[in-house]
C-alpha cells in the first residue's frame, strides 16, 4: 500500500505535457493580445464628419454678424480646441461663402489633399474630409449659404476636437 504513493513513474510523462500544454495555453495569450492591438482603427473620415456636425450645429442656431466679417473666435463660440488645429495639425476646418473663405484653420495644404482625394485617388495618407452645406439666417434675418468642409489626418492618436 506504501508503494502505491512512491511510484512516480508516470510523473515524468504526465509533467512534459503539463508543461506543453501551459506552452500553447501561453502562446494563444499573447497572440490573442498582440494581434488585436496590432490592428490599426482608422477613424479618420468619423472624426471629421463629427467636426463638421459639431460647426453645423453650432452655426446653426446662434449665428452673429461679426462671424461674416471673420472677427469671431470661432473656437470659444462652438467649443472647439484650438490646439487640436494649429499644434498638432491634425484636423482642418474651412468655412466658406459663396466660394469666399471666411474661417480657414490648418497647417498643412488639406484643402488641396481633401480635393484629390475626393476626386482623383484614394491616398492613404491623406486626410479623411467631409463637407456640409448649410443655410443659416444673421441676426437681420437675411440668409447666408455656408459650406463648412473639415478633415481629419489624426493617425490612431486619441485627440480632442
Amino acid at each position: 500500500m506504501n508503494n502505491l504513493f512512491y511510484n512516480k513513474k508516470g510523473e515524468d510523462i504526465l509533467s512534459i505535457w503539463w508543461f506543453a500544454v501551459l506552452f500553447i495555453v501561453a502562446g494563444g495569450i499573447v497572440f490573442g493580445t498582440l494581434s488585436f492591438y496590432s490592428d490599426y482603427a482608422d477613424i479618420r473620415s468619423f472624426e471629421s464628419e463629427i467636426l463638421v456636425n459639431k460647426v453645423e450645429r453650432c452655426l446653426s442656431h446662434n449665428i452673429k454678424d461679426s462671424f461674416f466679417e471673420g472677427n469671431l473666435d470661432i473656437f470659444n463660440f462652438c467649443n472647439l480646441y484650438k490646439n487640436s488645429f494649429e499644434k498638432d495639425g491634425n484636423f482642418f476646418l474651412k468655412i466658406s461663402e459663396n466660394d469666399k473663405t471666411i474661417y480657414l484653420f490648418a497647417t498643412q495644404k488639406f484643402d488641396e489633399q481633401c480635393k484629390i482625394k475626393t476626386r482623383v485617388i484614394r491616398a492613404k495618407y491623406f486626410p479623411e474630409c467631409a463637407e456640409k452645406e448649410i443655410m443659416v439666417f444673421d441676426e437681420e434675418g437675411k440668409s447666408h449659404f455656408l459650406k463648412i468642409v473639415a478633415g481629419s489626418n489624426n493617425k490612431g492618436e486619441t485627440g480632442n476636437v
